[in-house]
């Protein structure tokens, strides 16, 4: 065959886009039940023990979460001092909720409803039930408020999560309008009729149900923000993504997630300096990180870093869990030792790649450029023969 003559590393570094990695749908979000607030009527009617109970829960609540382990025993105390009042039942119930104590969770929401049949309480223990996948029993709770209130936002949501659960998407997605006609300025119902729409390859709705809910909630609903981001990349509307994906990594700096998909954006919309950042604050907050530390490596490639590549990856064949480099891994690492003039530790290293995983298309142009400039002819042609293959993933 004849051998067409390509620039050396261009060629070999021709296919250096980040790998995108996030699933591919997000899950739909529980509808939050708060506590109750013991300051008007309750606290008027309370008298003798009761009284002081009330004023126990209240002393919980003025504290926002800053008294610890203690807010157990004042509920308790609480409730010794006064069991016949179930918002203290449902607000320690709630508390359990939140220690992911379900069982004991459950036990007071049933207390609670046994001295009085309110909604709330029945929406506490469906929410409870829900979290722990006990569709069937959070099913009956929530029809049991709809039995109350047939167009309660929250019961139509839990039913709507069921139903998707459930495999019948279609219900679901009916639900959720109904909610929205219900309660038209909750972002909640938008972003998981948003989810649904999106596991429906529907993403154009999808996009439209995950702004609404961004508008809706001042531009603070973290999932929206993200997920609207994810679809953006993948439709490669870059700026838009970023926009998302700055916001949701602003509003949350802990979250690996946010500068991990920002990366992404970034390197494909030629904002390497700005990828470098991402993917270096993805990393410090997710060291296990194989896939950004890949992407970290691309982007170094593209600005001509290839020793803070090595520096990267180290002299090791594992990474820091103890397991063998990928052939994506040693692709990078490879190139990076032969921009700094090191080629037959690139050779050895390609060739473990190619052997890893044959089809790697990135690691068999890399050879071909190789070996071209290592004059191994007889290598070189083998590896153009197989870039003609059609790939077999």
């Amino acid at each position: 065959m004849v051998y067409q003559a390509k620039p050396i590393l261009s060629a070999a570094t021709k296919h250096l886009s980040a790998i995108f990695t996030e699933k591919a749908y997000w899950s739909l979000l529980f509808v939050g039940i708060a506590p109750l607030t013991l300051f008007s009527s309750v606290l008027v009617n309370a008298e003798g023990p009761c009284r002081r109970a009330v004023k126990l829960v209240q002393r919980i609540e003025q504290s926002e979460g800053r008294l610890g382990t203690a807010e157990r025993d004042l509920y308790k105390e609480a409730i010794e001092l006064c069991p016949e009042m179930p918002e203290i039942r449902y607000n320690f119930a709630q508390y359990l909720s939140a220690q992911n104590e379900h069982d004991e969770a459950q036990e007071e929401f049933r207390k609670a409803i046994e001295i009085e049949n309110k909604v709330e309480f029945l929406l506490g223990l469906a929410r409870s039930l829900l979290t722990e996948n006990k569709n069937s029993e959070a099913k009956l709770q929530y029809e049991k408020v709809i039995e109350k209130d047939k167009l309660n936002p929250s019961a139509l949501q839990g039913l709507a999560i069921i139903s998707e659960r459930t495999g019948d998407r279609e219900r679901a997605i009916s639900q959720f309008s109904k909610a929205i006609a219900v309660e038209p300025k909750s972002a909640e119902p938008h972003f998981n009729l948003g989810v649904l729409y999106e596991k429906k390859g529907m993403n154009d709705e999808a996009l439209f149900m995950y702004q609404k809910a961004i508008s809706l909630s001042n531009e603070k609903h973290l999932d929206a923000l993200f997920r609207a981001g994810l679809l953006y990349l993948n439709q490669s509307k870059y700026l838009a993504a970023i926009k998302n994906l700055e916001r949701a990594a602003h509003l949350d700096s802990e979250d690996s997630r946010y500068p991990r998909a920002l990366g992404v954006a970034y390197q494909r919309a030629g904002k390497l300096q700005k990828a470098e950042l991402a993917f270096r604050k993805a990393l410090a907050l997710d060291v296990s990180d194989r896939v950004t530390k890949v992407n970290l490596a691309k982007v170094l490639l593209q600005t001509n870093k290839p020793a803070k590549i090595i520096d990267l990856y180290e002299d090791t064949v594992v990474d820091i869990d103890k397991t063998p480099l990928s052939s994506d891994e040693l692709y990078v690492k490879a190139i990076a030792q032969w921009k700094v003039g090191n080629p037959t530790a690139a050779e050895q290293l390609l060739m473990t790649a190619h052997n890893l995983n044959p089809s790697n298309l990135e690691v068999i142009e890399a050879l071909i450029s190789l070996f071209s400039e290592l004059g191994k002819r007889e290598q070189r042609e083998h590896f153009e023969t197989l870039s003609l293959k059609p790939s077999t993933e």
